[in-house]
């Protein structure tokens, strides 16, 4: 994690950071920018991928599973940065992750 940490702080960019937290020990156990403010959309958007990437890890759901009944947020940025999904009723788990990280409410 110290090497990860390292590179960041060769890159300089005050938009940077990380924080590593252990659920084994209950706190933060390495940091770098952490006065970094991160919006709770954007940290629950990263929790819900991590949750699905979970159960796709368990076998629970793949990748390629179809979403069905989905709409685009007509708030966010999906039309510029995803124009060949739009007016689309299913997406695969992969896809419905990359878009919602991705995308930004404007």
């Amino acid at each position: 994690m110290q090497t990860i940490i390292e590179k960041m702080k060769e890159m300089q960019s005050g938009q940077l950071g990380v924080i590593v937290y252990s659920t084994k020990y209950d706190n933060i156990i390495a940091s770098y920018n952490n006065e970094l403010y991160v919006p709770l959309a954007s940290a629950a958007k990263v929790a819900i991928g991590f949750a699905v990437a979970n159960r796709v890890k368990s076998k629970q759901i793949s990748w390629n599973d179809i979403l069905h009944q989905i709409k685009f947020n007509p708030k966010e940025d999906s039309a510029q940065l995803y124009p060949h999904l739009q007016g689309r009723d299913t997406l695969s788990h992969s896809k419905a992750v990359e878009v919602m990280i991705a995308c930004h409410d404007g």
